[in-house]
């Protein structure tokens, strides 16, 4: 009775993450177009709780106590820096359920994945097949909503209409569009705005990067290159400097790491490097010639200023940058989870940051900040102990990427991309395969 309730148990669970990590990108295109109440739209934390509640039951099955590393404890620690803040936010106990969403659920679920058992490599690669046919989707989706569809073509889902100035505040929109044109439309699929959308395809290009180098030639490599390039564009189609320059960095460790560990790789990634320089060039060729016709402009001039300069949003980020600054040193102990960022604007308090790091320091203080950190470089180490493991250098470079986004804008605040990173990480952490 006891081995069919655990394989009962397994089964299950590997069902739940399969619905997690295959629906979970439509979120915000579902709950829009649906019209769903908030508890509905809970339906992602329902499915971590589900999970990180079958491993603990387990756990106990199993008779055998958890096991814990650096990782886990500090995991554990940040946990508890925001549970000591919910005595002082007890009026606040949804504002402060919200900040813990955005800024420690993520982390508690990997913490629990980890000592779940996920050493069965066909269910592992069943996992990934369905995030790539997912990705797929979005990210053909992301690309005809910023090229060829209709702008007012969301707006049949429940969308509101063209948003000129977006931002995080602003919410869901129909078209974002490019700020200092009135027909450019930002790439953002089933996201709710284009960083947010962003910050997933970072998150699909690192985990692309292990169907790439595979040595077979077999057809599955080939639909990962070609899904890798539509990713790329997309990327381009956002129009986002913090996503690019996340995607930069990345590339640019990638390129030093294949140097450092000298491996049959190096010439494949130098050779990719420069077909997605080449392919940017194009994509900025084709655009440039677009602006020049749509907007009736010296392109030239006004493109640039268009993608790179944007007065208003850059001087936005210095801003809100600065205020959060001061606060981190005007309450060097917090002032409370929800406080800052976009769970902030839920309760019409709307103070942002535009920064990740300054939100957890402004949210959690100076000691939340130093765990947080410390949390992405003992992650960071554990990723990249196996240096040809390229499946979790991949997830290594997406979560990278998406670190270095956090300081221009609220990265880690995508849920959706965050929760699937989490969760194949936690795969292949887990203290039941090797480390």
């Amino acid at each position: 009775m006891c081995c069919q309730t655990m394989t009962y148990l397994y089964r299950t669970r590997w069902v739940l993450m399969g619905l997690l990590v295959g629906l979970t990108p439509f979120h915000a295109f579902l709950i829009t177009w649906a019209g769903a109440p908030v508890v509905l739209s809970m339906w992602r934390e329902f499915l971590v709780m589900a999970i990180c509640g079958l491993i603990a039951v387990e756990i106990v099955l199993e008779k055998r106590w958890p096991r814990f590393d650096a990782l886990d404890w500090v995991i554990i620690a940040f946990a508890a820096v925001a549970i000591f803040w919910l005595p002082f936010q007890r009026f606040e106990v949804a504002q402060w359920a919200l900040g813990v969403r955005f800024d420690v659920m993520p982390f508690v679920f990997l913490l629990f994945l980890r000592q779940a058992k996920w050493d069965s490599e066909k269910m592992t690669a069943w996992l990934y097949r369905i995030f790539f046919i997912t990705a797929g989707v979005v990210v053909l989706f992301g690309i005809f909503h910023a090229t060829s569809l209709p702008k007012d073509f969301l707006t049949h889902f429940g969308y509101p209409a063209y948003n000129t100035v977006p931002d995080a505040e602003n919410g869901l929109t129909a078209c974002q569009y490019l700020e200092h044109t009135t027909s450019v439309c930002r790439a953002t699929s089933t996201f709710g705005g284009p960083t947010r959308y962003g910050v997933f395809l970072l998150l699909v290009l690192g985990m692309l990067l292990p169907a790439i180098l595979q040595k077979t030639r077999e057809r599955g490599r080939g639909v990962a290159v070609a899904l890798f390039a539509m990713t790329l564009a997309s990327v381009f189609l956002t129009y986002s400097r913090s996503i690019w320059i996340g995607l930069a960095t990345a590339a640019i460790f990638a390129l030093f790491w294949a140097a450092y560990i000298k491996v049959q790789y190096r010439k494949k990634i130098i050779i990719a490097g420069l077909v997605v320089l080449v392919l940017l060039i194009i994509s900025a060729g084709i655009f440039a010639w677009r602006f020049s016709v749509e907007e009736k402009n010296s392109y030239v001039p006004q493109l640039a200023h268009s993608i790179f300069v944007r007065t208003a949003s850059s001087n936005k980020h210095v801003e809100l940058a600065k205020k959060g600054l001061q606060t981190i040193i005007a309450h060097p102990l917090g002032m409370g989870l929800g406080k800052v960022g976009p769970a902030s604007v839920r309760f019409n308090e709307k103070f942002l940051t535009e920064n990740w790091y300054l939100q957890i320091g402004a949210e959690m203080g100076v000691l939340g900040l130093l765990l947080f950190c410390g949390l992405l470089v003992v992650l960071s180490k554990k990723l990249l102990a196996d240096k040809t493991d390229w499946r979790r250098i991949g997830l290594f470079l997406s979560l990278f990427g998406i670190a270095i986004t956090g300081l221009f804008t609220h990265s880690f605040e995508e849920t959706s991309a965050v929760l699937v990173l989490m969760a194949f990480m936690g795969v292949n952490l887990s203290y039941q395969v090797r480390n």
